[in-house]
């Protein structure tokens, strides 16, 4: 064989094996890449899952990276805020144009740094009608690799729960006011029966002292035209009749008390209408400066029909008390505890007794908190009851006289409106004692 053609033989079995070669690895890319493009769109079908998902979440959604460049705002933030996910995605989160207090955000941005995670219940904005709103948020820090990578903030506008709450309260104070009408009504009719006596008493004692007033001037008259020709024997006979028929002795000494007891009667309806006031205060989702002691004189001072014919009620006032922020509707907290001592304490008296049971209400504080104790000596809690005492609708009362309302907004108001604390201690047979904690730096 001519040694030529083997090496052209070896050469062409070479190149077939080159070009089968170059067509496996061309089949090999072109599956590899049918891979990639699957992988891709398998990445882009999740992302569209994701996307759809985001939408879907009926909360307030909104990434921002460890820059403060915003990554994400979803269809319920752009609902909410009236910003488009357009013009928000990659600005700056502080840019925002949303009229929020934006140092309470900035405050909760830097406690989730440090503690990973931070929630705000009422955050107050303006809503894109103008009109106040109140939004719950949280904030949680996304860490990665122990670094700080941003954070995420979810939150929902409960602007509507909040008014129907609201609504609720009134509706709970009103009937508060409604089931204490009479008593109140009889608070103020007592002090106006003797205002109106004593004005009587004035207009006739004023009467009669303008008509001894008249009898001097006639006989002072009579006097200069006679030249002192009248004695002075007759004159003062006459003079001295006359002062007996008014009884100027007595009117000078009841006058004087009269005039007292009705600017005091006076005063005893000003403070019940005024006390009748904070108590129907509608509430504006506000939290103001707040002097708890008055809020409790008020709260006493309505319910006074209550508890006067079965308990004494006492009251022991820090005089250093330092005002709090919270909202008026904390004086429905103190009402509703203390109509409900006044009960506990009637349930446990004899019919017809001059008995009576005790109420003392006593303020103090610490460094953090304001505290409120209110204990009574009625009938107690049984243990089995105690941790159903706050919940909706549940009463220990006999059907018909208690709605089971009255706790389960107290303990609202307190803990979740105010963020503090309001627990009770009982024994059956031994009274409660209701503590209230109001936060001292709560603005």
């Amino acid at each position: 064989m001519n040694p030529m053609s083997g090496d052209v033989e070896q050469m062409r079995i070479s190149l077939l094996a080159a070009e089968k070669s170059h067509a496996d690895l061309d089949e090999q890319s072109k599956t590899t890449q049918a891979a990639l493009l699957q992988a891709l769109d398998d990445v882009k079908k999740e992302h569209e899952l994701i996307e759809r998902l985001l939408s879907a979440m009926p909360s307030i959604l909104i990434a921002v990276d460890h820059n403060g460049i915003i990554s994400l705002w979803n269809d319920v933030a752009e609902k909410v805020f009236g910003l488009s996910r357009k013009e928000v995605t990659g600005t700056a989160f502080s840019t925002l144009a949303i009229a929020w207090d934006w140092d309470e955000i900035h405050h909760a941005l830097s406690e989730s740094k440090a503690s990973y995670t931070s929630s705000m219940d009422h955050v107050k904005f303006n809503r894109n009608d103008g009109t106040d709103g109140f939004l719950g948020l949280t904030i949680n820090a996304v860490i990665e690799h122990g670094q700080y990578n941003g954070f995420l903030l979810v939150g929902a506008d409960k602007t509507t729960r909040m008014q129907l709450e609201n609504q609720l309260q009134m509706s709970q104070r009103m009937e508060s006011m409604g089931e204490l009408a009479a008593g109140i009504a009889h608070e103020i009719n007592t002090p106006m029966q003797y205002i109106g006596d004593n004005v009587r008493f004035l207009k006739d004692g004023f009467n009669d002292i303008l008509q001894l007033i008249s009898t001097y001037q006639l006989h002072m008259t009579t006097m200069k035209q006679e030249n002192m020709s009248t004695s002075v024997q007759q004159l003062t006979e006459t003079l001295q009749q006359a002062e007996e028929k008014a009884d100027l002795g007595f009117l000078r000494e009841e006058v004087p008390l009269a005039v007292a007891q009705t600017l005091e009667g006076i005063a005893h309806v000003s403070k019940i209408v005024g006390a009748m006031k904070e108590l129907s205060h509608p509430g504006t989702g506000d939290k103001m400066p707040i002097d708890i002691n008055k809020m409790i004189e008020s709260a006493v001072t309505v319910s006074r029909n209550e508890w006067k014919y079965v308990a004494d009620l006492d009251v022991t006032f820090d005089p250093e008390l330092p005002m709090i922020h919270a909202l008026p509707e904390i004086n429905q907290v103190f009402l509703n505890i203390i109509v409900n001592a006044a009960h506990a304490i009637a349930d446990t008296l004899p019919e017809n007794s001059d008995e009576k049971g005790r109420i003392h209400i006593q303020t103090c504080h610490s460094n953090e908190f304001v505290e409120i104790h209110i204990n009574d000596s009625g009938s107690g809690i049984e243990k089995d009851k105690l941790d159903k005492i706050f919940n909706p609708f549940f009463t220990t009362k006999e059907p018909g006289k208690g709605t089971g309302q009255g706790l389960a907004i107290s303990h609202q108001i307190v803990c979740n409106r105010l963020d503090g604390q309001l627990s009770v201690k009982s024994e059956p047979g031994k009274g409660a004692h209701f503590t209230i904690k109001l936060p001292i730096g709560n603005t």
